[in-house]
């Protein structure tokens, strides 16, 4: 059962490798926890004063980017795409990376007590439609009965 549709919006953020400052793990993702702030933030927005999630969750996740320059023709006809412009965002952000960033935004805004919970995730990378701007849109869902 769909829980919440929540619509995070900003350029997503990878949650990468941690680097060592003075022997402390620091993240290496600038922008990083600026992410989780606001995907914690939008969380806490959309479910209110609701209880955290007990039990078995699933999540799905779209993370929509801007199109470059590049993918765009030149001249009068410059809102349109080049033959050549690629479907899918495959050149970056690491999906896994993507989806850990903000599971761990969904823990911190009180989705559930521990992203151990999600049992099933599904994640996928687009280019936001002309006119939009970049963002996450997160479906959370819970799992009932045997599976």
């Amino acid at each position: 059962m769909i829980i919440a549709k929540i619509v995070v919006p900003g350029i997503p953020v990878t949650q990468g490798s941690k680097n060592y400052y003075r022997g402390r793990p620091v993240e290496s993702s600038k922008g990083l926890q600026a992410w989780r702030r606001s995907v914690a933030a939008h969380v806490r927005a959309e479910r209110g004063p609701a209880p955290p999630l007990e039990g078995p969750a699933a999540v799905d996740l779209v993370f929509c980017f801007r199109r470059p320059a590049e993918h765009y023709r030149r001249g009068k006809y410059a809102d349109l795409l080049r033959d050549t412009a690629p479907a899918y965002p495959t050149y970056q952000h690491d999906l896994d990376k993507l989806a850990r960033a903000v599971l761990d935004g969904m823990t911190a805004g009180g989705a559930w007590a521990d992203d151990g919970q999600v049992i099933e995730l599904t994640a996928r990378k687009c280019y936001a439609p002309a006119g939009e701007g970049p963002g996450c849109l997160i479906t959370l869902k819970t799992i009932e009965g045997d599976q």
